[in-house]
């Protein structure tokens, strides 16, 4: 699994924030990919943040690209915590329900 963050406007605090929480958060996705996906190269994450300083707001968004497809989750708050966790329930969901799919055909 290959991991590519991108980070836009964001300080050393905040990113330091950013890179302990998001390592934290991936502990709930990692498992289930490499359940499916064995290959460490088999599967990418795409993971962006954007600090918006006129509205005091961040957007994240992660993408993972898979063999068997391709999953985005999106959302903007005030909050950089708020906003990893919505991504990263959404995500979650998202994996979930298509390895789910998977299972029954």
């Amino acid at each position: 699994m290959r991991l590519l963050p991108r980070l836009k406007n964001i300080t050393d605090a905040e990113k330091d924030l950013f890179n302990s929480y998001l390592e934290e958060k991936l502990r709930r996705v990692t498992p289930i990919l490499e359940d499916h996906y064995p290959d460490n190269d088999a599967v990418t994450i795409d993971v962006r943040i954007e600090k918006f300083n006129k509205h005091n707001a961040f957007s994240f968004s992660i993408t993972i690209d898979m063999p068997h497809g391709k999953f985005l989750a999106t959302e903007v708050k005030h909050n950089i915590k708020e906003v990893m966790d919505i991504v990263m329930d959404k995500i979650e969901q998202q994996l979930n329900k298509h390895f789910k799919k998977l299972a029954r055909e």
